[in-house]
Protein backbone atom coordinates (compact mmCIF):
# COMPACT_ATOMS: atom_id res chain seq x y z
CA UNK A 1 0.00 0.00 0.00
CA UNK A 2 1.39 3.32 -0.79
CA UNK A 3 -1.16 5.74 0.93
CA UNK A 4 -1.91 5.78 4.82
CA UNK A 5 -5.55 6.33 5.56
CA UNK A 6 -6.42 7.34 9.10
CA UNK A 7 -10.30 7.47 9.74
CA UNK A 8 -11.33 9.81 12.73
CA UNK A 9 -12.43 7.31 15.58
CA UNK A 10 -15.83 7.45 17.17
CA UNK A 11 -15.79 7.04 21.41
CA UNK A 12 -19.04 6.20 23.40
CA UNK A 13 -20.09 8.54 25.65
CA UNK A 14 -22.33 6.00 27.08
CA UNK A 15 -23.07 2.22 27.35
CA UNK A 16 -26.21 0.36 26.13
CA UNK A 17 -27.53 -0.86 22.68
CA UNK A 18 -27.74 1.63 19.67
CA UNK A 19 -30.78 3.37 20.96
CA UNK A 20 -29.46 4.31 23.92
CA UNK A 21 -26.00 5.01 22.39
CA UNK A 22 -24.42 8.51 22.08
CA UNK A 23 -21.89 8.59 19.92
CA UNK A 24 -19.37 11.50 20.06
CA UNK A 25 -17.63 11.85 16.55
CA UNK A 26 -14.00 12.81 16.59
CA UNK A 27 -13.34 15.29 14.16
CA UNK A 28 -10.33 15.42 12.24
CA UNK A 29 -8.59 18.28 14.40
CA UNK A 30 -9.14 15.77 17.44
CA UNK A 31 -7.06 13.22 15.65
CA UNK A 32 -4.37 15.65 13.89
CA UNK A 33 -2.08 14.50 16.10
CA UNK A 34 -2.13 10.71 14.96
CA UNK A 35 -2.78 11.48 11.81
CA UNK A 36 0.68 13.13 11.20
CA UNK A 37 2.67 10.75 13.66
CA UNK A 38 1.08 8.17 11.35
CA UNK A 39 2.25 10.38 8.61
CA UNK A 40 5.85 10.74 9.59
CA UNK A 41 6.42 6.93 9.91
CA UNK A 42 5.04 5.94 6.94
CA UNK A 43 7.19 8.42 4.75
CA UNK A 44 10.31 6.59 6.48
CA UNK A 45 8.82 3.37 5.77
CA UNK A 46 8.06 4.10 2.08
CA UNK A 47 11.73 5.47 1.95
CA UNK A 48 12.99 2.15 2.96
CA UNK A 49 10.38 0.15 0.82
CA UNK A 50 10.98 1.98 -2.32
CA UNK A 51 13.74 3.64 -1.89
CA UNK A 52 14.01 4.17 -6.32
CA UNK A 53 10.67 7.00 -5.36
CA UNK A 54 12.09 9.96 -7.15
CA UNK A 55 11.20 11.97 -3.69
CA UNK A 56 9.74 11.11 -0.33
CA UNK A 57 6.83 13.41 0.02
CA UNK A 58 4.97 10.71 1.08
CA UNK A 59 0.98 11.66 1.61
CA UNK A 60 -1.29 10.34 4.25
CA UNK A 61 -5.41 11.00 4.84
CA UNK A 62 -7.22 12.04 7.57
CA UNK A 63 -11.18 10.82 7.07
CA UNK A 64 -13.62 11.78 8.82
CA UNK A 65 -17.62 11.19 8.34
CA UNK A 66 -18.01 14.95 6.26
CA UNK A 67 -14.41 16.16 5.44
CA UNK A 68 -11.13 14.59 4.52
CA UNK A 69 -7.23 16.61 5.07
CA UNK A 70 -4.36 15.62 3.88
CA UNK A 71 -0.79 15.35 4.96
CA UNK A 72 2.31 15.02 3.20
CA UNK A 73 5.69 14.21 5.06
CA UNK A 74 9.14 14.29 3.25
CA UNK A 75 11.70 12.14 5.68
CA UNK A 76 14.99 13.38 4.00
CA UNK A 77 13.98 16.79 4.13
CA UNK A 78 12.13 16.74 7.30
CA UNK A 79 9.11 18.48 5.51
CA UNK A 80 5.55 18.31 6.56
CA UNK A 81 2.45 19.83 4.75
CA UNK A 82 -0.72 20.18 5.58
CA UNK A 83 -4.01 20.40 4.06
CA UNK A 84 -7.26 22.18 5.06
CA UNK A 85 -10.18 20.37 5.94
CA UNK A 86 -11.93 19.84 2.88
CA UNK A 87 -16.16 18.42 2.89
CA UNK A 88 -16.07 15.52 0.35
CA UNK A 89 -20.21 15.56 0.49
CA UNK A 90 -22.15 19.00 -0.07
CA UNK A 91 -25.34 19.94 2.01
CA UNK A 92 -27.65 17.88 -0.52
CA UNK A 93 -25.91 14.49 -0.60
CA UNK A 94 -23.98 15.25 -3.26
CA UNK A 95 -19.50 14.65 -4.22
CA UNK A 96 -18.07 17.80 -3.54
CA UNK A 97 -15.97 17.52 -7.35
CA UNK A 98 -13.06 19.85 -6.17
CA UNK A 99 -12.47 17.48 -3.42
CA UNK A 100 -12.86 14.67 -5.21
CA UNK A 101 -10.39 15.83 -7.64
CA UNK A 102 -7.88 16.38 -4.93
CA UNK A 103 -8.38 13.23 -3.13
CA UNK A 104 -7.91 11.41 -6.96
CA UNK A 105 -4.62 13.29 -7.59
CA UNK A 106 -3.54 12.43 -3.50
CA UNK A 107 -4.32 8.81 -4.39
CA UNK A 108 -2.49 9.35 -7.65
CA UNK A 109 0.89 10.99 -5.69
CA UNK A 110 3.71 8.60 -7.52
CA UNK A 111 2.40 10.31 -11.05
CA UNK A 112 1.61 13.96 -10.15
CA UNK A 113 4.19 15.20 -6.83
CA UNK A 114 6.77 16.41 -7.83
CA UNK A 115 8.07 16.84 -4.03
CA UNK A 116 9.62 19.73 -2.15
CA UNK A 117 9.86 22.96 -3.91
CA UNK A 118 13.12 24.88 -4.48
CA UNK A 119 11.48 27.58 -2.84
CA UNK A 120 10.98 25.71 0.37
CA UNK A 121 14.58 23.97 0.16
CA UNK A 122 16.05 27.30 0.11
CA UNK A 123 13.81 28.72 2.88
CA UNK A 124 14.92 26.02 5.23
CA UNK A 125 11.37 25.12 6.60
CA UNK A 126 11.73 21.77 8.90
CA UNK A 127 9.27 20.63 10.74
CA UNK A 128 11.76 20.20 13.41
CA UNK A 129 11.00 15.98 13.44
CA UNK A 130 14.19 14.95 12.69
CA UNK A 131 15.59 17.55 15.29
CA UNK A 132 13.56 16.39 18.17
CA UNK A 133 14.57 12.72 17.79
CA UNK A 134 17.96 13.08 16.68
CA UNK A 135 18.86 10.28 18.83
CA UNK A 136 16.10 7.52 17.93
CA UNK A 137 15.94 8.80 14.13
CA UNK A 138 17.60 5.29 13.51
CA UNK A 139 14.91 3.23 14.76
CA UNK A 140 12.64 5.79 11.67
CA UNK A 141 14.81 4.90 9.40
CA UNK A 142 14.05 1.11 10.17
CA UNK A 143 10.51 0.83 10.16
CA UNK A 144 9.77 -2.57 9.17
CA UNK A 145 5.66 -1.71 9.34
CA UNK A 146 3.56 1.16 7.86
CA UNK A 147 1.03 0.87 11.07
CA UNK A 148 -0.48 -1.05 13.24
CA UNK A 149 -1.48 -4.50 11.61
CA UNK A 150 -5.58 -4.82 11.21
CA UNK A 151 -5.36 -8.21 12.82
CA UNK A 152 -3.45 -7.05 16.15
CA UNK A 153 -6.87 -5.37 16.20
CA UNK A 154 -8.97 -6.60 18.91
CA UNK A 155 -12.46 -4.34 18.96
CA UNK A 156 -14.43 -4.11 15.71
CA UNK A 157 -13.23 -2.14 13.34
CA UNK A 158 -16.60 -0.82 11.98
CA UNK A 159 -17.22 2.67 13.05
CA UNK A 160 -19.84 4.21 10.58
CA UNK A 161 -23.00 3.46 13.12
CA UNK A 162 -24.78 0.02 13.10
CA UNK A 163 -21.90 -2.98 11.06
CA UNK A 164 -22.86 -4.40 8.14
CA UNK A 165 -24.85 -7.65 8.09
CA UNK A 166 -22.96 -10.53 7.60
CA UNK A 167 -23.59 -12.07 4.57
CA UNK A 168 -22.29 -14.91 2.06
CA UNK A 169 -21.34 -14.28 -1.55
CA UNK A 170 -23.76 -16.07 -3.84
CA UNK A 171 -21.59 -17.70 -5.65
CA UNK A 172 -17.56 -18.20 -4.63
CA UNK A 173 -15.08 -16.29 -6.91
CA UNK A 174 -11.69 -18.41 -7.25
CA UNK A 175 -10.08 -15.68 -10.03
CA UNK A 176 -11.69 -11.99 -9.95
CA UNK A 177 -10.18 -12.05 -14.08
CA UNK A 178 -12.85 -14.60 -14.92
CA UNK A 179 -15.74 -12.06 -13.88
CA UNK A 180 -18.28 -11.40 -16.41
CA UNK A 181 -21.08 -9.27 -16.88
CA UNK A 182 -24.19 -9.20 -14.18
CA UNK A 183 -27.11 -11.24 -15.60
CA UNK A 184 -30.12 -11.22 -14.80
CA UNK A 185 -31.96 -14.08 -13.57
Amino acid sequence: MDISVKFAEEEADSPGGYGSYEVKLMDLKTSREQIIAQSIVFSFYQKRVNPDYANHLIPSIGISKEKIVVYFYDCINDVLLESSEMPYISADGAFVKPTIVALWLVLNFKYFCSGITKGIKELGFTSGFVQIVQEKLKYYNEVTAPCESRDDIKEDPWTWGVPPEKDEPAEKLDDFNKLGPWEKP
